[in-house]
């Protein structure tokens, strides 16, 4: 028989709707002797919780006698530490106490397990070790844990070993089924047919008795986010669906159908389904607007953004509904005008900026003429704001410094990067300052962030970023670096993927191993795309292999090629003296598929044949609306005059053409070449001083050689000295240095 004082804090406990009341109640177990109590101890630490006092609660369970322990008392607190997001944390706690015993002997019960299992689909933690322990303890056939396993899996990437857990289950219930079907579209699995297979299954294997699973607004949500924006039939079919079965009358389930339209860009369906639901919440009003500038109908995006502003009884925009019309217009090519409306957000006062918005927003701040001042004010906002110190503050972080080498000042990306400790850094972090390093011809540099990030093991670096390590190989002609990279990826399975197969070949087609290249393109990579055909195309034609070139084109199935695909093998033609054949090509290429690189292609071609004639008819048959002439078609023709002494016509195309100071350097340049050629000494040096009067000067050229693990540039200063860039230094081979860099 308990006392009456036990009976009287069980009240309190059981009715207390003062979480903060916790450490009174607490002082009063301690001196009424029944602090090994578990029963009081377990709604204590429930108390903690509410107040969000995890300390006081992880204190009193660390404390409590292990003996007394119990399954419910450690469930407590595990659960206070997962509703509070700390998995990982609430993860340790149960390891600590399983390795301790200090659970009374007694083993973890079918919720405690459960939990766990949560905690593992929600962070970093590693749950096989717990499903291990799962079935040692004999929980493997507890309905209950082995949804928790199913979710698991799927929430962590692995969805076939959720779908072997999910075989070997002896029964199922309606979450077991959508936890599958969701984990179809978690793990990037857009098959909506198998999706569509595990429903008629689970239909089939429960019957249609009172028992039996039939599909809820959750297996409606869950099939729709398998379609993957391309199956509009199998979208009709479940909304036809829901709409038979009543399951459409779900908010959920409307907005859902409502989304799965607009990513296949059926608006008018979409804004029916609008027009004809009584239920429209934020959600639904943020997906409508959302399929509008997805589409580009950013009128009616802006319309009803309106209308959401300025009717009461209508919910108000968030930061859902701006993001998502910020995006769009990014995506769009609309820079300027996802500014104009982020500058809105900030000027309205009304809505707080959070990660998202400003990662959002920063793709378009980068490559703005004035990008570095709106980098730096989202800079100072967030930091004023401490969104660089909140747990989200990684994305922000990773975006600043996407946008910053954009704009090309890696220093800010730099310090940005230093800025966030070793073990913070995702894959994100890393293969976006490689990235910059690329951009910005800095290729040493992204070369060295890859070989640090692969000395730490954790992230791993995924194809994005060992696709960008490979482009710096072969943009600073770095074989042996590429080399080291190749053997990586070999060792990490990764070398036979269609986007670091294509790389691969890329990388040892430019630093002159053709020989590697094919064999990567004949046997390793087995799924070949437009990209890894042009990387071999594109070996060839750098290489002069002219007859191997049009061996792969021939190849080539025609919808596979592209407008980087004629390029290439024009500039193989060109480079190899195979004009007619070149010329059969560009003639065989429809009118849409022809820009102003083709067209400058075959002009160099065809000047460097001799047809300077034939090339002038085709450079001024140039369309307009493709942007016409460009200094490369005049550079290509005017080379190809003054090779073949056709003096005159190239004197023709380029006269008059440099009165526009801002006419590239390189037309000034083949005027001066063209002047010099037939000894006309004073109008080369009439024309050199206007050139330095205008400020017009050409990009001086410069040779890469690799010397051990570094590769190093060569330039020729103004006073005819060879000089070498190595180590941010610029020496000339006499030993005196010239500039710093």
């Amino acid at each position: 028989m308990k006392p009456k004082s036990f009976l009287s804090i069980c009240e309190i406990l059981q009715t207390c709707n003062v979480p903060q009341s916790a450490p009174q109640i607490h002082a009063r177990i301690l001196t009424s002797g029944f602090k090994s109590d578990s029963f009081l101890a377990t709604h204590l630490i429930k108390l903690y919780s509410k107040s969000n006092d995890l300390r006081s609660a992880h204190t009193l369970f660390q404390t409590f006698p292990p003996s007394s322990t119990t399954s419910h008392l450690l469930n407590a607190v595990i659960r206070a530490f997962v509703a509070a997001g700390l998995y990982q944390r609430s993860f340790r706690i149960f390891c600590i106490a399983w390795k301790r015993r200090v659970i009374g002997g007694r083993v973890p019960d079918s919720y405690t397990l459960s939990s766990i299992l949560k905690a593992c689909s929600l962070s970093t933690a590693d749950g096989r070790d717990v499903h291990g322990l799962v079935v040692r303890l004999g929980f493997g056939n507890d309905l209950f844990v082995s949804n928790a396993l199913v979710s698991m899996y799927v929430n962590s990437g692995r969805l076939d070993c959720g779908l072997t857990v999910f075989d070997e289950m002896s029964t199922r219930d309606l979450v077991t089924w959508n936890s599958v079907i969701g984990g179809f579209a978690r793990n990037d699995c857009y098959h909506s047919d198998s999706a569509a297979a595990i429903v008629g299954e689970m239909m089939m294997e429960a019957g249609s008795g009172e028992n039996g699973f039939r599909p809820d607004s959750i297996t409606i949500v869950n099939l729709l986010s398998c379609c993957g924006g391309s199956d509009d039939r199998f979208v009709v079919e479940v909304h036809g669906y829901a709409l038979r079965n009543g399951i459409f009358d779900a908010p959920e389930a409307t907005n859902a159908v409502l989304a799965a339209y607009g990513r296949l860009g059926l608006v008018e369906k979409a804004r029916s389904i609008f027009d004809g639901s009584d239920q429209m919440d934020r959600v639904t009003w943020n997906i409508l607007i959302s399929c509008f500038a997805k589409v580009g109908l950013f009128e009616e995006s802006f319309r009803f953004l309106e209308l959401m502003k300025n009717h009461r009884r209508w919910p108000s925009p968030d930061l859902v509904t701006y993001s998502g019309i910020i995006s769009s217009l990014i995506d769009n090519n609309r820079p300027i005008d996802a500014l104009e409306l982020f500058r809105q957000v900030i000027s309205s006062g009304t809505i707080k900026l959070d990660s998202v918005l400003l990662s959002t927003i920063l793709p378009a701040v980068g490559l703005q003429s004035d990008g570095l001042n709106h980098c730096r004010e989202i800079h100072c906002h967030a930091y004023r704001h401490s969104k660089l110190t909140s747990p989200s503050s990684l994305k922000i972080q990773n975006a600043l410094i996407s946008a910053y080498s954009r704009s090309g000042h890696m220093a800010e990306s730099d310090v940005i990067f230093a800025g966030i400790k070793i073990q913070s850094r995702d894959v994100i972090t890393w293969s976006s300052m490689i990235a910059g390093y690329v951009q910005n011809g800095m290729y040493t540099s992204a070369l060295n962030t890859f070989r640090e990030m692969t000395s730490f093991y954790n992230p791993n670096p995924n194809p994005t970023t060992v696709t960008t390590a490979l482009s710096a190989c072969a943009s600073a002609g770095s074989l042996k670096q590429g080399r080291e990279i190749h053997g990586w990826t070999v060792r990490n399975d990764l070398d036979s993927g269609t986007f670091v197969g294509s790389a691969l070949i890329d990388m040892y087609a430019k630093t002159g191993s053709l020989g590697h290249s094919r064999r990567l393109f004949d046997s390793v990579v087995k799924e070949k795309n437009a990209v890894t055909w042009n990387a071999m195309i594109g070996g060839y034609a750098v290489h002069g292999s002219v007859t191997d070139a049009l061996e792969i084109f021939a190849k080539m199935d025609d919808s596979t090629k592209n407008g980087i695909t004629y390029l290439l093998i024009l500039t193989a033609c060109s480079h190899g003296g195979m004009v007619e054949r070149g010329m059969e090509i560009f003639r065989g290429m429809k009118e849409e598929e022809r820009q102003q690189k083709h067209y400058a292609c075959v002009v160099d071609m065809l000047g460097r044949s001799g047809r300077v004639e034939e090339g002038r008819r085709v450079m001024e048959s140039v369309p307009a609306e493709i942007g016409g002439v460009t200094s490369g078609m005049i550079g290509g023709l005017v080379g190809g005059c003054r090779i073949h002494g056709r003096l005159e016509v190239g004197m023709e195309v380029v006269d008059g053409l440099v009165a526009d100071p801002w006419f590239p350097a390189e037309v000034c340049v083949l005027k001066s070449n063209l002047l010099a050629s037939v000894g006309k000494w004073k109008e080369v040096e009439g024309l050199r001083s206007g050139m330095r009067e205008r400020g017009v000067r050409k990009v001086v050229g410069c040779s890469w050689i690799e010397v051990g693990s570094f590769v190093h540039c060569f330039v020729a200063d103004g006073s005819g000295f060879l000089v070498l860039l190595l180590g941010g230094v610029l020496t000339s081979l006499d030993g005196h240095v010239r500039s710093q860099c």
